[in-house]
């Protein structure tokens, strides 16, 4: 299957062509020996890529390759991690946009919560046409952090599946017309095209987080409170889950 027409139907979960990620198994479906057998073989490029623009937990669990800084056993790089709470968070991903606007999630330093949000955001650039992704940093060292680990996933991928990108320290301009950008804290950040999807990271260390969020919601819902075209809105914060759901979100949503 040509890459244009993957592209049509990429990662729109109003598509019949496309694979929730609840259909699926845990496992990595793709071996080594996989490998070396696609990349001589034109038409399983094709269905490799195809899978990829169906699924975005296929595209996670067979292609993202990680470096892990903290690695003592002279392996750094990795897999994505194909746990069951990592699949049931991409799930949410996928389906947020029809079913509700905005997700939440709290989170520990080891779930990794902010870097799935912010592998699904990218994937969705590099798969589909036309969106302009926003992952909000409280910081631009963190910003920059996030386009660095970004552009180390885009380039490890596999020939067939890597999709042309122009690269800053702050973005990724995708030959099909998608953005991926990484910003610092701030609700000046939010101001010019409206996102596709937005992720604001440490929602607790942010400095303007309530300024933050109020632009981010008119930018990404708008006045209807609902989220129109299959845009996104996620938060993630690692805080107490009393204040998380007493606090903040009764507070940013008006249930007080």
């Amino acid at each position: 299957m040509p890459q244009s027409s993957a592209i049509e139907w990429a990662w729109d979960p109003r598509s019949p062509n496309t694979i929730a990620p609840a259909t699926e198994t845990l496992d990595p479906i793709l071996t080594l020996a996989d490998f070396n057998v696609i990349k001589y073989d034109e038409e399983a490029k094709g269905l490799d890529l195809a899978a990829c623009c169906g699924s975005p937990w296929y595209w996670m669990v067979n292609h993202v390759v990680t470096l892990d800084e903290h690695d003592d056993t002279g392996h750094p790089y990795k897999r994505f991690p194909a746990k069951p709470h990592l699949q049931a968070v991409a799930e949410d991903w996928w389906w947020c946009g029809l079913r509700y606007p905005i997700l939440a999630f709290p989170k520990s330093r080891k779930q990794i919560m902010t870097w799935v949000i912010s592998l699904l955001f990218f994937g969705e650039c590099q798969f589909r046409a036309g969106r302009r992704n926003i992952v909000q940093s409280q910081d631009e060292d963190e910003s920059k952090a996030i386009i660095e680990k970004m552009h180390g996933v885009w380039n490890r991928q596999a020939p067939w599946i890597r999709t042309g990108a122009e690269w800053t320290t702050s973005s990724a301009k995708f030959a099909n017309d998608s953005t991926f950008l990484s910003v610092p804290g701030g609700p000046s950040q939010l101001q010019g095209p409206t996102p596709s999807g937005y992720l604001m990271d440490e929602v607790g260390d942010h400095k303007e987080a309530a300024a933050t969020f109020e632009a981010a919601l008119a930018a990404v819902v708008g006045s209807s409170g609902t989220v129109l075209g299959g845009r996104r809105m996620v938060l993630v914060g690692r805080c107490p889950q009393s204040w998380w759901y007493n606090e903040f979100l009764a507070d940013k949503l008006g249930a007080k």
